[in-house]
């Protein structure tokens, strides 16, 4: 809760830009962590002492819920939780009263999100394989993107287990690199589409021509390797 105040604030204040790179450096440091584990990596929801999973995988696990419930809803469930523990330690609240917030009164598929990111340890491996774009006859241009993804449940020991993905992920067209991109400086394209298993090929029309594409390029997941989600022409 500490790291979504904080890193809400610093993104009012320094927009987009920087804060990419700031949920970059935070799976990146989440991913060298877990690499250097030795006893056993748990779901964020029973962590303790774990700095490398409640701060680092924190940050992206929070990020994921304010783009799957909208920064209101979120706030809302907050202010709630808030409003019905605060100065109270009998009992303290635990992580299960924290989710019974950001699961009221959401679908079916947001409770399955929300006890996905809480109760275990799943990894995406999002891909952009390749990029073109056609300019078409009315000043529009046609853009073929081919992506790739899978998704993996870990268990404690960072064994994986491939498990059947159907999710909703961004797919981001700009006409400057996301890496340069500047705060007043808006994607071309930037909308979730249904990414299943494998292959995905996805036709979007734009009015202008783009120069870089790519999955997930605001790193609301965990990545494997972030640095292949966004490719350029």
């Amino acid at each position: 809760l500490s790291q979504y105040s904080a890193l809400m604030l610093f993104k009012q204040k320094y927009g987009d830009k920087k804060f990419r790179r700031i949920l970059k450096i935070e799976l990146d440091k989440y991913l060298r962590g877990r690499t250097n584990e030795i006893v056993e990596e748990l779901p964020l929801m029973r962590v303790e002492n774990q700095q490398y999973i409640h701060y680092r995988k924190g940050s992206i696990a929070m990020m994921s819920l304010v783009d799957l419930l909208g920064e209101k809803r979120m706030n809302r469930a907050l202010s709630a939780f808030l409003n019905k523990f605060k100065f109270s330690d009998n009992p303290y609240p635990t992580t299960l009263d924290l989710m019974s917030f950001f699961t009221q009164d959401a679908t079916e598929h947001e409770i399955s999100f929300i006890k996905s990111v809480f109760e275990q340890i799943n990894l995406y491996d999002l891909k952009t394989k390749q990029f073109t774009v056609q300019e078409l006859d009315n000043d529009q241009y046609e853009v073929t993107l081919m992506v790739e993804a899978q998704r993996m449940n870990a268990d404690g020991q960072g064994i994986e287990t491939i498990v059947p993905l159907s999710e909703y992920i961004d797919i981001g067209l700009f006409i400057d690199n996301p890496d340069d991109i500047s705060e007043t400086t808006a994607p071309l394209y930037l909308q979730k589409h249904l990414i299943t298993s494998g292959e995905n090929i996805l036709k979007i029309t734009v009015s202008k021509r783009p120069f870089f594409a790519g999955i997930d390029p605001f790193i609301k997941l965990i990545d494997r390797d972030s640095n292949d989600n966004v490719v350029g022409l």
